[in-house]
């Protein structure tokens, strides 16, 4: 009976518990007019790669909310399948990472020093595989002397 008790009383402190979780780390995303996504071409190598332009706010506007989601432990193992720059202006706003496997799912981003890690969702991956379907390489042009 006192084992159960204790049990029970054990159970309610911790699912009762105030657990802090951060997110809201990139609100200046909400401030983005445009955004590049590159694919590498291999996943892990930035060299080669294909891009795609957006220019429409509300067409990414569920992806910045998936970035400053509930931010989850890393994830390790993962290679990285490309970025995204967002712009404001003419100036950078941040750069988000993601990684569309099964088993790795995630956006990441840096805030200062700091690596956070969010659970890509299924629309995330949904709107990056459509994305995709639109990116080119980019044309080098050969600037002559």
């Amino acid at each position: 009976m006192f084992f159960g008790l204790a049990l029970f009383g054990y159970v309610l402190y911790y699912s009762c518990k105030t657990v802090t979780v951060k997110r809201n780390l990139y609100p200046a995303l909400l401030n983005a007019d445009s955004a590049f996504v590159m694919y590498y071409n291999e996943p892990g190598n930035p060299r080669f790669f294909k891009l795609s332009k957006l220019t429409d706010t509300i067409a990414f506007r569920p992806f910045v909310e998936n970035v400053n989601g509930i931010t989850i432990d890393s994830t390790t193992g993962c290679t990285t399948e490309g970025k995204i720059y967002f712009y404001e202006g003419a100036n950078a706003v941040h750069t988000v990472y993601f990684s569309r496997s099964e088993a790795c799912k995630s956006l990441y981003f840096f805030v200062g020093a700091e690596k956070y890690f969010t659970r890509m969702t299924h629309e995330t991956k949904q709107w990056l595989d459509k994305i995709q379907e639109k990116a080119v390489e980019p044309i080098v042009t050969k600037v002559s002397n």
